[in-house]
């Protein structure tokens, strides 16, 4: 097997269309695509990429991951992924997003406060306010989108709900389900514009989280093992992410591709995707990451370990010099 001393200029990408005109420029910056990363486990780092764009929960499942570069995939408002309920439950979701606001007004806390309490913060916000009222099971499916999508809309509905139980993934289960359980669709924005007569309603998932912590939604990270030395791939990394996230937002058209069979309506959404996610990272995504990890934490009951700590506090601490490193 290659060394990654060896293999500095590859690079490993989610396999979803919101990396679509990120690709193309890593090509032109001959960086080397080794593939896909399954988007939910860690099997792919057997091809020891020098870097890897992939979910926040990596940073989480592996003791040798780090950032990379402060960028990845951030969504804002509810045009990139969403939810789709089934027609009835449009109350229900209605009464989601009435609750993410509760949180986000409730849930208070000071300039200076660390992740880690507002994390707690917020979950016991939602505690406090779902109390006594009526549990619905809700099971998630992926339409077209990698797991890791699942799970991380598994944490928000379970923060939002303040349960770790209330919130399950599924398999591709034919029907929307019935009685106090519920299937509820995981999708793009391009497959949104597509199905949206099948739902009752749809919400955006960046728009819930917006809503509960007042901070855009960061989808995947530019990640890399801790061994990876800084090399000339980095500075091309830097001008393709740059490249990719200014052209996108002023013509998305440009990165259209032949090989993608689409009709009108899912072109048209999938150019809404690429104007309202971004690559770059700002301060607050860095605080927004930090927060949605120590929620992963708390849904997912994972063991406070001593590695991971240390590096959330570097992270935390350290994210103003990181932002300042983007410089492309």
């Amino acid at each position: 097997m290659a060394t990654l001393e060896n293999r500095p200029n590859s690079v490993m990408l989610t396999p979803d269309l919101f990396n679509l005109p990120l690709r193309k420029e890593l090509r032109r910056q001959n960086l080397v695509i080794d593939g896909v990363d399954d988007g939910n486990g860690l099997a792919s780092l057997e091809a020891r990429p020098g870097y890897l764009l992939s979910s926040p929960f990596h940073l989480l499942n592996s003791k040798k991951l780090d950032f990379a570069v402060p960028a990845g995939v951030v969504l804002s408002g509810g045009s990139a992924l969403y939810l789709g309920f089934p027609p009835g439950q449009e109350e229900f979701a209605d009464e989601l997003l009435e609750t993410a606001a509760q949180i986000g007004q409730g849930a208070v806390w000071g300039q200076d406060t660390d992740c880690s309490c507002k994390a707690l913060a917020l979950w016991q916000e939602a505690s406090r306010l779902n109390l006594g009222r009526a549990k619905k099971q809700i099971c998630l499916r992926s339409l077209g989108v990698p797991g890791s999508a699942v799970t991380m809309g598994r944490v928000i509905l379970s923060s939002l709900l303040g349960s770790r139980h209330g919130v399950t993934s599924l398999g591709a289960t034919p029907g929307f389900g019935d009685g106090e359980k519920m299937v509820c669709d995981i999708l793009d924005g391009a497959e949104a514009h597509l199905r949206r007569e099948h739902f009752g309603r749809m919400v955006g998932l960046s728009e819930l989280w917006q809503l509960m912590t007042g901070y855009a939604l960061v989808y995947n990270v530019w990640q890399k093992l801790e061994s990876t030395q800084w090399n000339g791939g980095r500075a091309r990394l830097l001008k393709a992410i740059g490249l990719a996230q200014a052209k996108m937002h002023v013509d998305p058209t440009v990165y259209s591709c032949d090989s993608l069979t689409m009709t009108p309506e899912q072109e048209a959404g999938l150019a809404m995707m690429w104007k309202s996610c971004r690559y770059r990272f700002e301060e607050e995504d860095f605080v927004s990451l930090i927060c949605f990890l120590h929620l992963t934490r708390m849904v997912e009951k994972r063991e406070w370990e001593e590695n991971l700590a240390i590096k959330m506090i570097r992270w935390e601490d350290a994210r103003k010099s990181w932002v300042g490193r983007l410089g492309v």
